[in-house]
């Protein structure tokens, strides 16, 4: 216990869990604005994409303010290992989001293939092998970033909305990384704020 209250200080716990729950009210907010602006499209693809990741943002930072709140109690393992499971859903949402744009083209549905099978493979894999093997884990989701930052090249979006969406995918990246190897926990909650925002407002600009 002692080297895990190192490892997640109270000062971390409820920074971690004051700045998720701000981060789940704002994304929130910019989910239903984006909502209303696709509503007025014909692009019917990208509404339930968005009603998608609308829902798995929910239950995902509902349960990861749950999770962090109990980071110092023996539920810490399961905890996290359910949380963990939740953030690659609500990835394979964001990418699915992504893939969306290629109008379901031979791309679009490799990708979205491909995203359903990372998503089997990284839940299988944490609950099965929990922070072992991290090479083969982290290596397996880099490829698939690299895919996906191939095909976001391909789309025909304006240069500035490409560039912020290649910083959101590697934000997301790196804090499924990170996730198997020690890391503050603040710091995660961070960088999934700053992806989260930068995503919904790279989608209102594209």
């Amino acid at each position: 216990m002692q080297n895990f209250n190192n490892k997640h200080p109270l000062i971390t716990i409820i920074s971690s869990s004051i700045l998720l729950g701000l981060s789940l009210i704002s994304s929130m907010l910019l989910l239903i604005i984006t909502l209303i602006k696709f509503s007025r499209t014909t692009n019917y693809a990208m509404i339930t994409s968005l009603a998608l990741i609308l829902a798995t943002l929910f239950i995902y930072s509902s349960f990861e303010i749950v999770s962090i709140s109990l980071k110092l109690t023996g539920a810490a393992k399961v905890m996290d290992i359910i949380s963990s499971c939740l953030l690659y859903l609500y990835t394979t949402t964001i990418y699915i989001a992504v893939f969306i744009g290629f109008h379901l083209s031979v791309l679009g549905w490799i990708g979205f293939g491909l995203s359903l099978a990372l998503l089997v493979f990284n839940v299988l894999f944490t609950c099965l092998c929990y922070h072992q093997q991290k090479i083969l884990f982290s290596v397996t989701n880099i490829l698939f970033f690299i895919y996906s930052l191939l095909s976001l090249l391909n789309l025909r979006i304006s240069t500035l909305s490409t560039i912020l969406s290649i910083i959101v995918l590697i934000s997301f990246n790196v804090i499924i990384i990170i996730r198997q190897f020690e890391y503050t926990k603040l710091l995660e909650t961070i960088l999934f704020t700053f992806a989260t925002t930068l995503w919904l407002i790279t989608l209102l600009i594209f």
